[in-house]
């Protein structure tokens, strides 16, 4: 089990401890890789191709399948799993051959994790550093000159350095929009999980006024509309209609929907209707299990971003219920590993009950497992809200797709 840790692309460390996952018969691997301007700043040229960052995964990747037999472990049965970015990161990493997969709440598609203009970002940043060339070569031998660690800083407080379709040569990681990868099924064929936590937009709960204060917010980055047009303004009633009928967009409960579904659940419900095109498996989630452990209290009783991670990797869990379910979700996701699938086998710890893939009966249904004090099935989740985006981007996309 090949663990890509999140951070939003722009920090976070290999500190997870997987003590609890050990448990069982598998073994954990937990790497490191270049983040922020570090990892993926972009020059658009020869210069700085970009992607550094999902580089040094897949080179790590490679080394374990080289190597991980001296482990113990097997080459042709590695599980990369992630969360957040780390998520997204997984879902960068199926073009790799044979690696089945976790993803946690982050997927390509996701917009806080996509540069449209990497370039430009580049050259903007290095003005903070007077340095004011528009010649990509000497902007990055200037760049050099300064320590990293001031870079790092500066970067973080100033700039987004992400993920960015790369200009056409051999080592390209990314080539084009992974949108288009997606709809057309160029993606690596294996078994996959995914899903996100009930209020994965929880943690960006001290955002939500950015939507009374400018309701274009609400407009998808993915539809590159301009915003001083009428079409933004059509976009701004129509998706106010669905989310804020009252057009009271700084009420806490209808934001944290709203940013669930806009940061997280669109994108990654996007992908899953194109992962259950393919003839292997898929297993979906929504993980809505909250008690005190969880960091960003979710609104609604739910869970919020990462709060999944708490119980695969936290080791002082206190109650019970909560042990009972670290207990379940390592039981799920380490059968995954082992298997192919997170129930092989009817268990009274998993109540007995079978995780369906997320193909469903009828030819539009999808269907997932709610994990949340109990273990339960269901069908077509947040349908209507996939539905909705849908349509939007269906109506008002006019130019390539790199975000969802």
């Amino acid at each position: 089990m090949f663990w890509i840790y999140g951070g939003a692309f722009v920090r976070g460390k290999p500190t997870a401890n997987p003590s609890n996952i050990l448990e069982k018969p598998v073994i954990v691997v937990v790497i490191a890789y270049r983040v922020g301007v570090l990892g993926f700043l972009n020059t658009e040229d020869e210069n700085a191709w970009g992607n550094a960052g999902l580089k040094d995964q897949n080179l790590a990747l490679q080394w374990v399948k080289n190597n991980i037999r001296n482990f113990g472990g097997d080459p042709n049965k590695i599980t990369i799993f992630g969360q957040s970015a780390g998520g997204s990161s997984v879902s960068y990493q199926l073009a790799s051959p044979k690696s089945e997969a976790i993803s946690q709440s982050g997927v390509t598609l996701n917009e806080w994790g996509f540069t449209r203009n990497p370039k430009e970002l580049t050259l903007q940043f290095a003005r903070l550093f007077n340095i004011y060339s528009n010649n990509t070569a000497q902007v990055v031998r200037e760049l050099q000159k300064i320590d990293y660690k001031i870079l790092v800083n500066v970067s973080l407080q100033v700039s987004r350095f992400l993920p960015s379709v790369e200009v056409d040569h051999p080592e390209a990681f990314i080539d084009r929009s992974t949108y288009e990868i997606w709809t057309n099924g160029d993606f690596n064929k294996v078994p996959v999980i995914i899903g996100y936590t009930s209020e994965d937009g929880a943690y960006a709960r001290g955002r939500y006024r950015q939507f009374a204060t400018n309701p274009k917010n609400v407009i998808p980055a993915g539809l590159n509309v301009d915003l001083n047009s009428s079409v933004a303004d059509e976009l701004v009633e129509k998706i106010s209609d669905f989310y804020f009928p009252d057009r009271v967009y700084d009420n806490l409960t209808s934001s944290l929907n709203f940013m669930t579904q806009h940061y997280f659940a669109r994108g990654i419900r996007k992908i899953v209707a194109d992962l259950v095109k393919t003839t292997q498996p898929v297993y979906f989630y929504m993980f809505s299990y909250a008690t005190k452990e969880n960091y960003t209290k979710g609104i609604n009783g739910g869970a919020g971003h990462d709060e999944d991670g708490i119980y695969l990797w936290n080791t002082t869990l206190n109650t019970e219920a909560d042990k009972l379910t670290r207990s379940r979700l390592i039981t799920l996701w380490t059968n995954f590993a082992i298997y192919g699938n997170p129930t092989p086998i009817l268990d009274p710890l998993l109540g007995n009950v079978t995780w369906p893939d997320a193909r469903g009966v009828e030819v539009n249904d999808v269907r997932y497992l709610e994990i949340g004090k109990q273990l339960v099935t269901g069908t077509n989740l947040a349908q209507e809200d996939f539905l909705f985006w849908k349509k939007i981007f269906q109506q008002y996309s006019t130019s390539t797709i790199y975000t969802y």
